[in-house]
């Protein structure tokens, strides 16, 4: 689930492939959007409260318009989960972290075009959260994952590759 910006929607992810929009203070529904053809749990709202980002177990990664309530974009993502999904905070980027080979990835938010991947080295561990994304000065999108109590923090930089060693993990090539 995920918070709109400015506090007065929430979106909620569903095993049915939904998503929902509900009315925090009321605790109404607002909206229902169906796509996603497997569970729903990544769920990021845009800065500006105007977009929705989605990813499923179904593989795909999907932005959808709040006022429409209709899909703009649709990415396959090559993930067999997508189990993070994150804005840039210009929005003109999207971050996805997925199960399968422990991918990083960052799409254009306009095309859906692929922009940077990198996989983490030695792990077959899915990605489960976000803890930092393109922080200034530079674009540096940080994601985690939780392999037999390690606990794994890869920043992927799209202008450098670097090999790096964290305290809890083995070395990391970024590609």
């Amino acid at each position: 689930m995920a918070l709109s910006p400015n506090g007065k929607t929430i979106a909620v992810g569903y095993h049915n492939g939904n998503v929902k929009l509900w009315d925090v203070e009321t605790r109404e529904f607002i909206a229902r959007w169906s796509g996603h053809t497997k569970y729903v749990c990544a769920l990021c709202w845009s800065g500006d409260g105007k977009r929705v980002l989605s990813g499923s177990w179904d593989g795909t990664a999907r932005v959808w318009d709040v006022e429409s309530s209709q899909p703009v974009l649709t990415i396959k993502t090559g993930h067999r989960w997508v189990n993070v999904v994150i804005y840039s905070p210009d929005y003109t980027q999207i971050g996805t972290g997925g199960y399968d080979k422990s991918t990083v990835k960052t799409w254009d938010a306009k095309t859906a075009r692929l922009g940077y991947m990198t996989q983490l080295l030695g792990s077959r561990s899915p990605f489960w959260r976000v803890t930092h994304f393109w922080s200034k000065p530079s674009p540096c999108l940080r994601m985690t994952t939780f392999y037999v109590h390690q606990i794994i923090q890869q920043c992927v930089y799209g202008i450098s590759t670097q090999t790096f060693q964290s305290d809890h993990s083995s070395s990391m090539k970024l590609k």
